[in-house]
């Protein structure tokens, strides 16, 4: 009985050795890609987009300057953009008597961002939310976009003509108040403009143009329905000292 008692505990002290040196195998676990950003177009067609099934993800360029998308984009109202931050601002400057106003004759109001994709300048409707837009009021001026908006009151206006504006702001910040000055510059390319926003946080540069003339570029549409996708981030890097 002792012997037989000997060898069980030699058998365990073995198996317990076994499995402290054997190593452990790592599980091979595939990687979880999310659902919306799975399947995202990278060639971009151009196409009517009554070819195609919009019930479902669409990213093509569209080229009919009158569908649906061009229609959305050009009377696209600042009212209507449901942004609780932008409806603070808006509320708050309307009723603030002490803001400087200005004349801005016939200079437009509403200005859409344009980009470029190979070398042509083009629109870009977002699977979520809007590109940044830019609405110029006489004494403010809002600036919507698809991850922040914000607002600054106009101080003065520097300049104003057919070839541009520049205006001083006061801009509201969570450290306090700070001057920023905002420029829209014509540039040598019909209806394209170059935006300018320079403050003590650093300069911001975009080109854009006033929305009512979006019908005169091709728009690239990221049409997603079922959920989101992945943002198209195939255009070309804009060298603005050009």
């Amino acid at each position: 009985m002792r012997k037989i008692i000997y060898i069980v505990i030699i058998f365990g002290i073995l198996a317990s050795c076994k499995q402290k040196t054997e190593p452990q195998q790592s599980e091979n676990k595939p990687t979880e890609i999310p659902a919306w950003k799975i399947d995202l177009d990278t060639i971009v067609e151009r196409n009517n987009p009554q070819s195609l099934d919009l019930s479902k993800h669409q990213l093509f360029i569209d080229t009919t300057r009158n569908s649906e998308f061009y229609t959305k984009l050009i009377s696209w109202e600042p009212q209507n953009e449901k942004n609780d931050v932008m409806y603070f601002y808006r509320n708050t400057l309307s009723k603030n008597k002490t803001l400087n106003e200005i004349d801005l004759q016939n200079f437009p109001t509403l200005w859409t961002t344009i980009r470029k994709l190979n070398g042509e300048f083009i629109l870009y409707q977002r699977c979520d939310g809007i590109d940044k837009r830019i609405e110029i009021t006489n004494n403010a001026i809002y600036f919507y976009g698809p991850l922040e908006s914000h607002a600054d009151a106009i101080n003065q206006i520097i300049k104003l003509s057919d070839e541009g504006i520049k205006i001083e702001l006061k801009a509201k910040r969570e450290n306090g108040e700070i001057n920023a000055m905002f420029s829209i510059t014509n540039t040598e390319h019909e209806n394209i403009y170059y935006l300018q926003y320079d403050s003590e946080n650093g300069l911001f540069q975009e080109l854009i143009i006033p929305t009512n003339k979006a019908s005169e570029f091709d728009l690239i549409v990221n049409n997603c329905v079922q959920m989101k996708r992945t943002e198209f981030n195939g255009f070309d890097k804009i060298d603005y000292n050009e």
